[in-house]
């Protein structure tokens, strides 16, 4: 088995076999208006992430990080 250390946003995770494995804490948010990205490929986003978690922004489009910053 075969693994790569990467540097992630500042952060260190294991790429194996295809997957990060990250070391830090990971959220997968999603707007509830989303039109770019439905909600349920963010979904399966942060299931394929070991100890992921996830959000819906009431409210945002695609941009919820811009659009609901207070969230």
């Amino acid at each position: 088995m075969v693994g790569i250390i990467l540097h992630v946003a500042d952060k260190w995770c294991y790429f194996l076999n295809g997957l990060c494995v990250f070391t830090i804490a990971v959220l997968v948010v999603s707007g509830d208006t989303d039109r770019l990205v439905p909600r349920w490929n963010t979904e399966r986003v942060a299931r394929a992430i070991p100890g992921a978690g996830f959000e819906v922004i009431k409210n945002s489009g695609h941009l919820p990080q811009e659009e609901r910053p207070e969230e």
